[in-house]
Parts: structure tokens; C-alpha cells; sequence
């Protein structure tokens, strides 16, 4: 992912042809939501204020689960997990994030580093969660994290 643009990066999501209904794919999801938690291996590039993030599950609607990525400072990023049973399979997919926030180290006013996603960090790892969950739930899961 290095050299990609904040927009390009902030694509990247989980998609997951399973055999577990559209509620079980979901309820997988929202289970994964308190075992990912901090900074992890970014605190050094993401911040201080991202080292308590954590992923919040903040709406239900019928097949749908909204989320955000979010530490004291604030809301770092948004993204939604959906899942629909078609043909006796279910497709899950988690993100792409829907919003988020970035930064840029600048030096005399001349970005000197890429642009950063407050929380990016976290929400592949969540990625990687889901995908590990969905895998245990159903060894026939098709399931990839990938950019569009």
C-alpha cells in the first residue's frame, strides 16, 4: 500500500462468499468489534491521540451494521459491514470506509510525506479479524481484503 494515495488506500474492504446466513455473517462482525483495540505497530506514524482507537459498532438496520474507528481526539473514519444471501450464499463485505480524516507532515509548508488515514492502522487489522472469524465460522468461505 505504500506510494498509494489516502483515497486509493481508503478503498481497501472485505469481501466474503460464505455459507452462514446474512444475520450470522453480521453477528461475526459485530463480535470481532471488542478484540481490536489501539494503535498497534503505528502509534509512531498515527499519533498519541490514536493509541486508545477502537472500532465502535454505531447503527443496525436490516442487513446492515454501520461502524467508525474513533479515540479520545475524535472520529478517525467510518465504514459499514452488509451482508445478503442470495442462491443459498451470503456475500459479506466490510467497508470501504465511507469517511475518514487525514494528515501530512509539511516542512516550510511542502508535504514531506504522504497523507496519512487517522486509524488505518486499526481498521486492517479489524479487516484481518473479520476475515480470520468468518474463516473459523465456514472452512468454504471465499473471502478476500482487497483495494477496488
Amino acid at each position: 500500500m505504500a506510494g498509494w494515495s489516502a483515497k486509493r488506500r481508503a478503498t481497501l474492504h472485505l469481501r466474503a462468499s460464505t455459507l452462514l446466513d446474512a444475520d450470522a455473517a453480521l453477528h461475526l462482525v459485530k463480535e470481532t468489534v471488542p478484540h481490536v483495540v489501539g494503535a498497534g505497530m503505528s502509534l509512531l506514524t498515527s499519533g498519541i491521540g490514536s493509541a486508545n482507537a477502537r472500532v465502535n459498532v454505531t447503527g443496525e438496520q436490516p442487513g446492515r451494521v454501520d461502524l467508525s474507528i474513533s479515540a479520545v481526539a475524535g472520529t478517525f473514519c467510518t465504514f459499514e459491514a452488509a451482508a445478503a444471501t442470495e442462491a443459498g450464499r451470503t456475500l459479506l463485505t466490510v467497508g470501504p470506509l465511507s469517511t475518514y480524516a487525514t494528515s501530512q507532515e509539511k516542512l516550510y509548508g511542502i508535504p514531506a510525506t504522504p497523507k496519512t488515514i487517522a486509524g488505518m492502522d486499526l481498521y486492517r487489522r479489524f479487516l484481518d479479524a473479520v476475515h480470520d472469524a468468518v474463516a473459523a465460522a465456514d472452512g468454504t468461505a471465499s473471502i478476500r481484503v482487497t483495494q477496488a
